[in-house]
């Protein structure tokens, strides 16, 4: 008992280690050094989110000031569901800026007209840099017009015969986004509406399935309502030649081309843009186009090529169409393939007015354009016209054409027989004058809006003081 009270004692009594001793302190100067990093992390994390703050806030207030822009300039001309899934207006351009300032136009007076549906600009050959800078002008200054307009890009096909010939892209482009966009040849919607046009097309009325023929014109008999195996597209004088070529060579021998005749060519084949068919359809002409585009080229090698590659692959399908009189205005000379009676019974002082109350769907400005001492052409914009800087066109007056002798032979039927010249000449000025004064207003109206809206930051040129002064008709003599 003793012995236990002893050694109970001398433990009682002995020092403790200098380990023993400093443990508390330790403990407190991990408690004290732990405090002291999770006051760090609380400071790192105040700093982490006022730095997200000062860089994601403004990036945040853009996109809704973005947003918010496109629902100003939106405004009322928000479209349907059923408008986007039923209709798809499409057109093929390459990524210049001569065909960039084409294409602001076009999507203007689509808006402007409530053209129902997707407006698709089928992009081909654009370089990684060109379809970046497009991407982005498309964002920030097309979509804003309306959420229907889309950008599509495609590989250049203007080389597939080792030759330079742009137009390949048409027919490629076109089969390229109804595979990629569409979904062909596994699409589910075949019945969608598509309406092929070109860049330098300004939109007029809108150009649906539907038609009324109190209001529109044909070559014979005509159609309400575009269905399937029934297209519609513009007449174009384009001359049947391509009855004469070997057709069973270039289509097979089983084609039923072989059986057409002139008439036949006539009445359904002599066509052009605007095209407008079923997706079935155009799917249909669209593989077949391309397949017969570098052929045809080579035995018509003009920039119509691709032109008669389409007739002959609607020919071969026997997809006759319902050829228009009036879906385009575009050259005044032609005497009855387009709806030029129209212009031809307004009065002198509306020439360069409003457009009248029958009208064409759209104002095809491939051609130049003259009367007395004011003319146009699209060629004379290039490299030009997409500049903040640039001015826009020189205006001609209201009254341009009154008091004029329209009897005056017009420099583009001086090549005619004396008798025909005078037969034509009121015709061919009143038509020149109507044109050129339609085109510059239009064009001027849609750059304007370039101008307030794209240039903003550039302060972009609204003078309306630029004309050209080239005399086409002599330059083509």
């Amino acid at each position: 008992m003793i012995q236990k009270i002893m050694a109970y004692t001398t433990a009682r009594q002995r020092r403790p280690t200098p380990a023993e001793i400093n443990r508390p302190v330790q403990r407190q100067y991990k408690i004290r050094k732990g405090a002291k990093q999770d006051s760090w992390a609380f400071v790192w994390v105040l700093i982490g989110a006022a730095v997200l703050f000062i860089f994601i806030t403004p990036l945040y207030l853009l996109k809704m000031g973005l947003k918010a822009n496109r629902e100003r300039l939106r405004g009322r001309h928000e479209v349907t569901k059923d408008d986007e899934t039923k209709y798809h207006v499409v057109f093929s351009t390459d990524c210049s800026d001569y065909h960039n300032w084409q294409s602001y136009v076009l999507f203007y007076h689509a808006e402007k007209i409530q053209q129902p549906g997707t407006i698709t600009r089928i992009a081909s050959g654009c370089s990684a840099k060109q379809a970046l800078t497009m991407r982005d002008f498309h964002y920030h200054h097309v979509e804003p017009m309306s959420p229907r307009f889309k950008t599509h890009f495609t590989p250049s096909y203007a080389e597939i015969d080792g030759d330079m010939f742009p137009y390949y892209n048409k027919p490629f482009g076109l089969r390229h986004w109804m595979e990629h966009v569409l979904g062909f040849p596994h699409a589910d919607d075949d019945g969608a509406i598509i309406i092929l046009i070109d860049p330098d097309m300004l939109l007029l009325r809108p150009i649906t399935r539907y038609f009324d023929n109190s209001t529109d014109r044909w070559r014979s008999e005509g159609l309400t309502e575009v269905t399937h195996g029934h297209p519609v597209a513009q007449q174009y004088i384009l001359a049947p030649m391509w009855l004469n070529w070997n057709l069973t060579s270039l289509l097979g021998a089983n084609t039923p081309a072989v059986k057409l005749t002139k008439d036949d060519a006539l009445e359904s084949f002599q066509l052009g843009p605007p095209y407008i068919a079923t997706a079935r359809d155009m799917w249909r002409l669209a593989k077949r186009w391309t397949e017969l585009c570098v052929e045809v080229k080579r035995l018509h090698p003009n920039m119509l090529a691709e032109m008669y590659a389409f007739i002959l692959a609607a020919a071969d399908l026997n997809i006759r169409h319902t050829v228009s009189h009036s879906l385009m205005w575009s050259d005044p000379k032609v005497q009855y393939t387009e709806p030029w009676d129209w212009v031809e019974g307004m009065k002198v002082e509306d020439l360069c007015g409003p457009i009248p109350v029958k009208h064409a769907n759209v104002l095809h400005y491939c051609q130049p354009f003259q009367f007395k001492d004011w003319s146009l052409f699209k060629n004379d914009l290039r490299g030009k016209m997409h500049k903040c800087s640039f001015p826009l066109l020189a205006e001609p007056p209201k009254d341009l054409v009154v008091g004029y002798d329209l009897t005056t032979v017009h420099p583009a039927i001086a090549d005619r027989r004396p008798a025909k010249q005078q037969e034509w000449a009121e015709r061919i000025n009143k038509r020149e004058a109507f044109m050129m004064c339609q085109v510059i207003e239009k064009l001027n109206e849609a750059m304007e809006h370039h101008r307030t809206h794209v240039c903003k930051t550039k302060g972009g040129n609204t003078d309306k003081t630029f004309r050209a002064h080239n005399d086409y008709f002599k330059l083509e003599m």
